[in-house]
């Protein structure tokens, strides 16, 4: 308790402990997490509507939802009642409808039961996002959460939208203006400018500005998180597309996709994700066009390749 809280302040102060020091493995968090629900409760029998404690205790429903996975649809409802209230409270205040759209993300993401479900509950959340934008326009986590719900909403439809993909760039391009040292921010960004980049008929070439751009993405997002292997994954594919975009360009690929290969061969064996990206390197390797197939420096690295392919192949016991 701090010097000059009455006693009535001390469950506030104690479900910020709670939710401030929860321990690292999963166990630990959840009871700090259930701890930090319990104390603001207490504090919201007695102080109903108090914003900071709602606040607290929604965005600790939502800490529990994600360690629940798909059985937290619980505990987000409760956490988009307690957002709700603030909202209704102060629709003025931004957090409330940052935290709202978020809630709703993870419903979506993790609880929906159906297609309609996870669009009627992604498009919420974006209008949440929306609404905390017209009140805070440089609210950077607002903008890289709508971006990640466009991204996501787009992954629902069955064919392409690549009006959805440039929103999800724009939100995640603004939010990364704001914070350029965000790797959540700048992954998101790649994912989108990949997906744009990316061609949808095999007779058109893929964007190589649009490739290059999302390299340079995904890059500054691994140095400041080398520990996250998508990261890794996903820059070897930009490289393999963007060699393979120079190539039909009448430009040399192989220096982009020597590094490819480099990262995917630092990959786990067991990583499916790296093999199919390997297995895509081998293939342009070998339809490479003749004046890049004639070179020493391909088929040297095509023999690489197909030695890292025989590598990761599954062995007989």
């Amino acid at each position: 308790m701090t010097p000059n809280a009455g006693p009535h302040q001390e469950p506030l102060q104690r479900g910020a402990r709670h939710l401030i020091h929860a321990g690292l493995s999963r166990g630990s968090r959840l009871r700090e997490i259930r701890a930090a629900i319990a104390a603001f409760s207490e504090f919201l029998k007695k102080n109903p509507g108090d914003r900071k404690a709602l606040h607290g205790r929604a965005l600790a429903y939502a800490e529990k939802s994600r360690l629940q996975g798909a059985e937290g649809g619980v505990a987000l409802r409760c956490a988009e009642s307690d957002f709700s209230e603030m909202i209704a409270a102060d629709p003025a205040v931004a957090a409330g409808w940052q935290g709202r759209g978020i809630a709703r993300f993870l419903h979506a993401s993790q609880c929906a039961r159906s297609g309609e479900e996870r669009q009627r509950l992604l498009n919420e959340a974006i209008a949440d996002c929306s609404r905390a934008l017209e009140i805070d326009p440089c609210d950077f986590e607002s903008l890289s959460q709508r971006g990640l719900a466009w991204a996501s909403l787009a992954g629902t439809f069955p064919a392409f939208d690549a009006d959805i993909w440039r929103r999800s760039r724009d939100d995640y391009a603004a939010a990364a203006r704001l914070a350029p040292d965000r790797h959540d921010i700048l992954s998101g960004l790649s994912m989108a400018q990949l997906a744009l980049a990316l061609p949808r008929d095999p007779d058109i070439s893929a964007d190589i500005a649009g490739l290059e751009a999302a390299i340079a993405n995904v890059s500054r997002a691994r140095a400041l998180a080398p520990a996250r292997p998508d990261l890794g994954r996903r820059l070897a594919q930009a490289l393999v597309h963007l060699g393979a975009a120079r190539a039909l360009a009448g430009a040399d690929p192989i220096h982009d996709w020597r590094r490819a290969l480099e990262l995917l061969a630092a990959r786990p064996l067991d990583d499916a994700e790296a093999a199919s990206t390997l297995s895509m390197l081998v293939a342009c390797l070998q339809q490479a066009p003749p004046a890049v197939a004639a070179t020493a420096a391909c088929a040297e690295l095509l023999k690489s390749a197909l030695e890292e392919a025989r590598r990761r192949e599954p062995r007989s016991e």
